[in-house]
């Protein structure tokens, strides 16, 4: 059987034909239903202080993007400039 993917904007895992077999609801909700939520209505506060904030981590088509939450929130008292 062919692996899962993910999508290529937002991250979203994209089933194979076949794959998932009793499993494929929690997969569904987990990483597609709720990644999308997050995409469309989600927020994250975020911790700066200085250096480098790098939301890319593991973009798509590897895993969910970190700067998918349509809000985000970015708290703190800058040490240092944050980039």
């Amino acid at each position: 059987m062919p692996a899962d993917t993910f999508s290529s904007f937002i991250g979203m895992t994209l089933q194979a034909t076949g794959n998932n077999n009793n499993a494929w609801g929690t997969i569904l909700n987990g990483s597609a239903l709720v990644t999308l939520e997050r995409a469309i209505r989600g927020n994250i506060v975020r911790a700066v202080t200085g250096g480098t904030l790098d939301l890319s981590g593991s973009p798509p088509p590897t895993a969910v993007a970190k700067a998918l939450d349509f809000i985000q929130i970015f708290q703190g008292t800058l040490t240092a400039t944050r980039s």
